[in-house]
Parts: C-alpha cells; sequence; structure tokens
C-alpha cells in the first residue's frame, strides 16, 4: 500500500515537471528565434550601409572624372563650343572599357531668374529681390523649373519661361505698362522674330520709358553664360544606367583649370534611374524620353 502510494506520487511529480519545462522549451525558442531576427536584421542594415558607401564613393569617382572629361574637351573646342554642339545638344560620346557608353550634352541654363541676392548689391540686388517676390507669391505649379540659385543674374533671352519674362518686367517697368511689354517679347519670340538688337524699339513702341526699357535689356542676353550639362552612362542595349546633371559657368573667355576637377562647375546631381521619365526639364529645353539617348 505505501509502495503503490510512493509510486503515484512520484508520477505526479514527474508529470508536474514535464508540464513546466513544456513552457520553458517554447520560451527558450522564442527568444532564440528572435535573437536570431536580430542579428539577420542588423547584418541586412550594415550591408545596406556598406553598399551605400560603396555607391557614394564611387559616384563620387564617376562625376570627378566626368568633370574632368568634359573640361578636357572644353580645352580641346578652342573656343569653338557652339559649333561643336549638335542642334540637338549633343557635345560628345566616350566609350568605355566596359562597353558603356558616356553620352554628354549641353543645353542653355540661364533661363531660369535668379533668386540669390547674396553676391549682388545695389538697384540690381532690388530687382532680384522684386522678381523673386512676384514668383513667390505664385502657385507652386506655375513657377515649377523657374528659379535657381546659382550663376548669373542676367536670363537668357531665348529660352526663359512666359512666366519668367512677365517676372522680370513686374519688376522693371510700371504696372500699367506691364502687360503690353510682355506681348513685346513673347509675341516676337514665338514668332521667331526676336532679336535683342531690336528689342529696344519693340518695348520703346510698348510704352516705356528710356530707364525702364534700359534696366530690363541690362538683364536679358543672347549668348548664355550658364550652361545645363547632362552625362548619360548608356549600355551596350543603349538602356540608360546613369543620368548625372550640372550647372557650369562657361564663356569664350573661360579657361579650364588642369588641377580643379570640379572646373566651372557650380552643381552637379545624380539623378535617381527610376526616376529619369520624370525628370523635370531645364528651362526652354524638352526632356527626353526615357532610355534614349540624346
Amino acid at each position: 500500500m505505501t509502495a503503490r502510494r510512493t509510486a503515484r506520487a512520484r508520477g505526479r511529480i514527474a508529470t508536474g515537471r514535464r508540464g513546466f519545462a513544456l513552457p520553458l522549451v517554447v520560451l527558450l525558442a522564442f527568444v532564440a528565434s528572435l535573437a536570431l531576427v536580430v542579428l539577420l536584421e542588423r547584418r541586412a542594415v550594415s550591408q545596406r550601409i556598406a553598399a551605400r558607401q560603396i555607391a557614394q564613393y564611387s559616384g563620387h569617382h564617376r562625376a570627378a572624372g566626368i568633370k574632368e572629361m568634359i573640361n578636357r574637351w572644353l580645352s580641346t573646342t578652342r573656343n569653338r563650343v557652339g559649333e561643336s554642339i549638335s542642334a540637338g545638344g549633343h557635345a560628345f560620346s566616350m566609350e568605355l572599357p566596359s562597353g558603356e557608353v558616356i553620352e554628354v550634352s549641353f543645353a542653355d541654363g540661364q533661363g531660369a531668374a535668379m533668386i540669390d541676392d547674396s553676391a549682388v548689391s545695389g538697384d540690381r540686388r532690388d530687382l532680384i529681390r522684386a522678381m523673386r517676390d512676384y514668383l513667390q507669391s505664385l502657385p507652386p505649379i506655375l513657377t515649377d523649373g523657374a528659379t535657381r540659385s546659382v550663376g548669373p543674374a542676367e536670363i537668357s533671352l531665348q529660352v526663359a519661361p512666359a512666366i519668367v519674362i512677365e517676372a522680370l518686367v513686374v519688376a522693371t517697368v510700371e504696372p500699367q505698362r506691364v502687360p503690353r511689354a510682355v506681348e513685346a517679347i513673347l509675341t516676337r519670340r514665338n514668332a521667331g522674330l526676336l532679336q535683342r538688337d531690336r528689342l529696344p524699339e519693340a518695348l520703346t513702341d510698348a510704352g516705356l520709358n528710356e530707364d525702364e526699357r534700359d534696366e530690363l535689356l541690362s538683364m536679358l542676353v543672347e549668348s548664355p553664360t550658364l550652361w545645363r550639362v547632362q552625362a548619360d552612362v548608356v549600355d551596350r542595349s543603349g538602356r540608360i544606367v546613369s543620368r548625372s546633371v550640372g550647372l557650369m559657368e562657361w564663356s569664350v573667355e573661360s579657361r579650364s583649370d588642369a588641377f580643379n576637377q570640379s572646373g566651372p562647375f557650380l552643381t552637379w546631381d545624380e539623378v535617381p534611374v527610376d526616376m529619369l521619365g520624370f525628370e523635370r526639364p531645364a528651362s526652354g529645353v524638352p526632356s527626353s524620353p526615357q532610355g534614349s539617348v540624346r
């Protein structure tokens, strides 16, 4: 009797111990799984950081190489850049050992209104501020791509968006004469008849006085010194795998500096590949379709 009771008691104790061990095993398995997930996540984060650093390093050196290549090309054109660029803006191509091709194109980058007045003073600063205030008072959808923060204050007459021409006229002309002055410029430009040497007469006919006319004309140029440079890396199938866009200040009087890889570049940015079809075009320059080479 006593032996049977002892055996039953021992059985109950063993069963209780087994019942306690099962949750403990489940808890340990959960902790081990959680630790494994954390370790894998940390490893993935480390890999992403390393990949980002490698991409930044490669992008920096690729950009430096492209800019140096463009500076060398400028030095070989011997101040004949205008004659060296095709009607579509294509400047030159270079094939890489990998089989990829770098396509470089130039476009007038001086059509947007300068909004940074830190480098100017006097009447020119007041004019820039007046243009900036007018453009900022408009809905953003009307001024997208119409402003810039680098380059000269002057505006390219042939490629400036209509809203920029309007802002310039508003900043220099009395309100009652603004509509006729804007119409005088845009009508002639749209008809292909706009020449700067004929513009003073057109503005006088629009009712502008001499001071208004001279101030407006001082802000308009026919030959830009600010250029939008685009460099596309194209693979063997013709697909664009990389696009870089920058603004550079260059004129006939400019000289490339062999010791400065940035040269005359004021900005240089990488355009994400997935955004190539939606990239905002430069002022007055139509965008190229995705996947094509200009």
